[in-house]
């Protein structure tokens, strides 16, 4: 990660890994085209193909099948190779990824070759619909799908062990089908932790929720919607996800978010038994916590896609009007009756990129940490489809806790302590102090701050509702990283309306740093900014399999970790190195462009020439053949007048009668 600066120390700008060059459409709809696992990165193209690269070899492949753009794409699982993708026009498709040697034996990094497990038509959405897939949790074989009025549950055959020849596969049909109430249009899907509770959002404002019980293996027809209620009121609910739930049967915590992204609430959904109609018929939905996010602009000044990173307790909005991030915490929280144990969002922190997000994904792992080397440390990974590009972020999950933001407080108060009061608290004393001779007066302390991005603790769950202020900022031509911004405001420490900034253009939002950490922000600007690409010259990795690229589209180089921050200077170096090298490779593509052009000009005049040749011969055959042809026709004219002329001297000098003779 790159040398970062937090309270003096560390600088909230967090490491990117640009993964490939990739024009993509400036569009506001919720269409999550980029997925992840622990090996593989999938992102869709504009024709509906899926591109798959490896993480480690960079080695690359193109999955065609789709008709249309990509609207929804999932893993099965982090450590799983079962993909499932569905198009805007309803085509399903489940694929199995599996490595192989490069074909064209050019590379010598595998290739992500993929065999096909399942394909299916869903019926296109409605305008105002989306496409939806949502894997089973723990049951590889159960796949839902929802697109206009209803869901279905398919059950995908066991994925091949290898991508061999396969013959086409017939469309399946849904094991169940889930129908959601009349005149709705599926915009969000989930699985509860334990598989037990499907739930739908719609484009009408509405969500359904369905009791599984033990499986859709279970006997007997598929069920009704247990549960249905109005998240948003009318408004559209664009995403669902459960954070939590103690185990099989038991209550679960979902999250909403309406059409804009914007607006979040947490509710608590009875266990599979209530819902199915243990609990009497009283099943309900109870409101947990409801979150706002608020601009001077506005409700127009925000479009989010959302994504979950369950290991960190994390809930990502990526805010494409503002090109914001925003990271927001949740804990479990207890009950006030005692009941089931609930959640509540319990800090928020807001970070700026440089361009709008598209798409987004989010992603897990342990790594070891560059300060502490021998310990490991987690990473959140945001995978974003942007308007240029395709990118990986790294996230420090420690600038998104309220725990750590506490710790750092704390710590900064007892930095403003005396030495001799510090060494008191550290040290505990062994006997009583001898009387001093005289008292001095007690040195005032500065109680810590509470974090900006603090939610009110609450006693049970959190007051509702809760509004966070979202201040403007502008750009100040920062790296090409993601830049932590200050947290949000919660509605108890919210400013002043007079204090809000007024809004600025969706294309602007960079933060820059405080003033007095100027020398800081530059080095970290200049080190953000060395990203480099792999070595001018080096045999590009997974550009072997022949398959044709998007428009714009640049083949993924094996990334290159940044240097080391803290030398300006070095990082400008870097910087100015990777420039050269760019240009460098723009300059071999232009030769080997030229190179391809000049053979193709040889090639068209050899058989140019060839042609000539071919018509030359057949004109000057062709006019030997009529010379004699007229030759002959010559002859045998003169043979017949000859042979007229010596008829005529016979007749002429022959006796009288002597040609009426008889023989």
């Amino acid at each position: 990660m790159f040398g970062l600066l937090r309270g003096g120390k560390k600088n909230a700008s967090q490491e990117v890994q640009p993964i490939t060059v990739l024009k993509t459409d400036f569009k506001l709809a919720h269409l999550r085209q980029i997925t992840a696992n622990s090996l593989y990165i999938v992102y869709g193209l504009r024709a509906g193909q899926l591109r798959c690269i490896n993480k480690a070899s960079a080695g690359r492949a193109l999955y065609k099948g789709h008709a249309a753009p990509i609207a929804d794409a999932a893993f099965f699982s982090p450590d799983s190779n079962l993909l499932a993708s569905a198009s805007v026009a309803g085509d399903l498709i489940v694929r199995q990824i599996v490595e192989v040697d490069d074909p064209s034996g050019s590379s010598g990094a595998p290739v992500p070759l993929a065999a096909l497990v399942m394909r299916a038509a869903l019926a296109p959405p409605p305008p105002g619909g989306a496409v939806r897939v949502a894997w089973h949790p723990a049951e590889p074989r159960i796949l839902a799908a929802a697109s206009g009025g209803s869901a279905g549950i398919f059950m995908p055959a066991a994925p091949p062990s290898e991508a061999a020849e396969q013959a086409p596969l017939a469309p399946a049909s849904p094991s169940w089908e889930l129908a959601l109430p009349p005149g709705r249009a599926a915009t969000a899907l989930a699985f509860s932790p334990s598989g037990d509770v499907l739930v739908a959002g719609d484009a009408q404002g509405g969500a359904s929720a369905w009791a599984l019980g033990s499986g859709a293996a279970a006997a007997g027809g598929p069920p009704a919607a247990a549960l249905q209620w109005a998240p948003h009121g009318g408004d559209a609910v664009s995403y669902v996800c459960f954070l939590s739930q103690d185990g099989p049967g038991a209550p679960s915590v979902l999250v909403t978010a309406d059409a804009a992204g914007r607006r979040l609430r947490l509710w608590r959904l009875p266990g599979a038994d209530a819902l199915g109609g243990g609990g009497g018929g009283s099943a309900a939905a109870e409101l947990l916590q409801s979150l706002e996010l608020a601009s001077a602009a506005g409700p127009s000044d925000f479009f989010c896609h959302a994504a979950h990173s369950a290991q960190a307790q994390l809930l990502i909005l990526a805010n494409a009007q503002r090109k914001q991030v925003h990271a927001l915490h949740y804990a479990p929280a207890p009950s006030p009756e005692g009941g089931a144990a609930g959640a509540a969002f319990d800090f928020v922190a807001s970070f700026a990129v440089k361009q709008p997000v598209l798409s987004v994904a989010a992603g897990y792992d342990m790594a070891e940490s560059e300060a502490s080397p021998g310990q490991m440390e987690p990473h959140v990974h945001l995978y974003c489809v942007q308007p240029d590009a395709v990118q990986q972020y790294m996230l420090d999950p420690e600038l998104c806790a309220k725990q750590q933001q506490q710790q750092q407080a704390a710590a900064s108060a007892a930095a403003l302590l005396p030495q001799d009061e510090r060494q008191q608290e550290k040290e505990p004393a062994a006997a009583p102090p001898a009387p001093a001779p005289a008292v001095a007066p007690e040195p005032k302390q500065q109680p810590p701050k509470q974090h900006p991005g603090s939610l009110a603790s609450p006693a049970g769950m959190p007051p509702l509702p809760t509004t966070l202020s979202a201040k403007a900022h502008a750009d100040k031509g920062g790296s090409g990283g993601i830049s932590r911004e200050s947290s949000l405001q919660a509605a108890a420490a919210a400013a002043l309306p007079g204090e809000l900034q007024p809004a600025v253009a969706p294309t602007v939002a960079v933060t820059p740093l405080p003033a007095n950490d100027a020398p800081a922000a530059a080095a970290a600007a200049a080190a953000a900014a060395a990203v480099v690409p792999a070595a001018a010259g080096a045999a590009p990795h997974g550009a072997a399999t022949g398959e044709e690229l998007e428009e714009g589209e640049i083949p993924p180089q094996q990334l290159v970790q940044a240097a080391a921050p803290g030398d300006a200077a070095a990082a400008a170096a870097a910087a100015n190195a990777a420039e050269v090298a760019h240009l460098r490779r723009q300059l071999d593509r232009l030769v080997s462009s030229q190179q391809s052009l000049a053979s193709q000009l040889r090639s068209e005049v050899a058989d140019g020439l060839r042609a000539s040749e071919a018509a030359v011969a057949a004109r000057v055959e062709a006019a030997v053949v009529k010379a004699l042809n007229k030759r002959a026709e010559d002859e045998r004219r003169r043979a017949k007048d000859l042979e007229k002329a010596l008829t005529q001297q016979i007749t002429q000098y022959a006796p009288d009668g002597c040609h009426n003779r008889m023989p």
